[in-house]
């Protein structure tokens, strides 16, 4: 009896050490997903040559400060990372262990976040130089290759830092969701900031209500564009019933344990916003659009759970998930107040 209590508690604290873990990935990789994809929308609203909201170009800045503490929370994720990865403890085919080993992995991290920030850094620079055709030839030779950087270097992250939780499964549509997702997320953001700033200030020059109309089809069409990409990956897997492909699914659909977070993901994330956003007055209407993007930011952080949580914890049985409020709360405070920081030092926001 004793050996079973002690195996009981050993199991418990195993669980606890496992879930605080899994909250600091998803609380850093989501929070820093927002605000590198909100710098890299503003990298192609100036690519396209836009003009329907300078206002929210200049909001797509808001996190970049951000970017230098994500780097201290992935070395913090260094030390703890075989609580993570089943793949430091676990035999691995030839073919991926040197891959898979701790110190590459983290040194291609530690590349893939510094030179994505440095790039943040290097671009917004020159957003701040005075308005002059040598700033925009700069600005619109520099902002193409942010763009290329994000897609290229988000997709390795996604690859290693998620996919690698359970290495024996893979996807290749896994690291173009992550970027598009991160930003689907950012847009819901800037709506979201966007949103509150009309509460205070109403309708002005930099963010109208056509501005509202704008980045509302752009979240639209985001929606989109991620649940294809979720629905792509399940149907080959669906059709194709290979169980080293199944597994990854089911146990995020049908297991007692996560299938009811995977129907609040499908709901917050993607059916209801699609719903909603289908009409034209709400997404000209900051005070309705700000409760719909704001449970899209809900759901992609609660996606971000589901893709963590079962790889690391699979059979926990989170009935109150604490730990994961707190350090989902903790993250926005610290998010926001940078953010909050920002709108007050920058101009014309």
């Amino acid at each position: 009896m004793l050996s079973a209590a002690t195996e009981g508690v050993g199991g418990a604290g195993n669980e606890l050490i496992g879930r605080l873990w899994s909250a600091l990935l998803v609380n850093t990789l989501f929070f820093t997903g927002i605000a590198q994809a909100g710098i890299v929308f503003s990298a192609i609203y100036r690519t396209t040559r836009s003009r329907w909201s300078p206002g929210l170009e200049r909001l797509g800045f808001s996190g970049i400060r951000f970017l230098p503490i994500s780097l201290l929370l992935l070395a913090v994720l260094f030390l703890g990372h075989q609580h993570l990865y089943s793949w430091t403890h676990e035999p691995l085919p030839e073919a991926k262990r040197w891959w898979l080993s701790s110190t590459f992995f983290f040194a291609r991290q530690f590349f893939y976040f510094g030179v994505m920030t440095l790039l943040s850094f290097g671009y917004y620079r020159l957003y701040l130089r005075p308005e002059s055709e040598e700033r925009w030839n700069k600005m619109g030779v520099f902002a193409p290759w942010l763009i290329f950087a994000y897609a290229v270097f988000y997709s390795l992250i996604a690859f290693d830092m998620l996919m690698s939780l359970e290495p024996e499964w893979y996807s290749n549509l896994f690291g173009a969701y992550f970027f598009i997702s991160n930003l689907y997320a950012a847009m819901a953001f800037l709506a979201f900031v966007a949103a509150l700033r009309y509460r205070r200030n109403g309708f002005t020059k930099e963010i109208s209500v056509d501005s509202f109309h704008d980045i509302g089809k752009l979240i639209f069409g985001f929606c989109c564009v991620t649940a294809d990409f979720l629905w792509s990956q399940y149907i080959v897997i669906y059709y194709g019933n290979l169980p080293e492909e199944v597994g990854y699914v089911l146990k995020r659909t049908a297991t007692s344990h996560w299938g009811g977070m995977g129907i609040v993901v499908l709901l917050t994330a993607f059916v209801i916003p699609f719903i909603v956003l289908i009409s034209r007055e709400v997404k000209r209407h900051p005070r309705v659009l700000i409760y719909v993007v704001g449970l899209i930011l809900v759901g992609i952080h609660l996606v971000d759970y589901l893709l963590v949580l079962p790889a690391v914890v699979p059979n926990a049985s989170i009935r109150f998930p604490t730990v994961e409020w707190i350090f989902s709360a903790g993250f926005a405070f610290l998010y926001a107040g940078i953010v909050r920081r920002y709108l007050r030092e920058a101009p014309g926001v």
